[in-house]
């Protein structure tokens, strides 16, 4: 990691990094949210650097500008698997501020990553040094938490259904080809008659 811009105060932020920002911290005034983005560091991470580790606390919130990111999660019997992907304009390491509490999942650089980086020690003296921009950013990262879970609810109810219509069709698609079980023993009898019938018919084979 190498960081390319420390706390210089840029003159513009793009767009849609500034509506991706709001959306997350919903609450802050629109000077804030400037302010933020503007002094914040620029950071560039090689691919599969660590951007932020799993059990450790994260530095900062991220935004990034370009590339992309992996998700990772570590099982209980140490395998690590994908969780998601985020690119351009995604925001993470703000849920750690919420509850103080470590990361709970691998940000790993899929591809060259180049990301504002808005530090610890900026967000707290901003805290001890107005106690309404505490109440604003804190409402907003409750209000984003609240959005995602109710984003995961609705995705799992969604998904079981549709895993079950899926399965049976599946089971349906088997048991027309002859895989499943009862196929398979279905076209066993089939066999054992059409043997019948031949032995009991005389076949051309059993003539000669």
């Amino acid at each position: 990691m190498k960081v390319v811009n420390l706390n210089a105060m840029r003159k513009e932020i793009a767009d849609d990094i500034k509506q991706s920002f709001g959306t997350v911290f919903s609450r802050l005034h629109a000077e804030e949210e400037a302010f933020l983005l503007k002094s914040a560091d620029t950071r560039v991470y090689e691919p599969d650097e660590v951007i932020v580790e799993e059990d450790r606390r994260p530095d900062a919130i991220f935004v990034i500008e370009t590339g992309s990111v992996r998700v990772i999660r570590r099982s209980i019997s140490d395998k690590r698997f994908e969780i998601t992907h985020l690119d351009r304009c995604d925001v993470f390491g703000e849920m750690s501020f919420l509850d103080d509490a470590p990361a709970s999942a691998s940000v790993v650089a899929e591809t060259e990553v180049r990301a504002l980086c808005i530090s610890e020690s900026m967000i707290r003296a901003l805290l001890r040094g107005d106690p309404s921009f505490g109440g604003r950013f804190y409402h907003s990262l409750a209000l984003t938490l609240a959005a995602r879970l109710r984003a995961t609810t609705h995705w799992h109810i969604d998904f079981k259904p549709r895993a079950e219509e899926d399965r049976r069709s599946w089971a349906d698609r088997r048991r027309m080809d002859g895989d499943a079980p009862e196929g398979a023993e279905r076209r066993r009898e089939a066999e054992r008659r059409s043997m019948a019938d031949r032995r009991l018919n005389g076949s051309p084979e059993e003539k000669d």
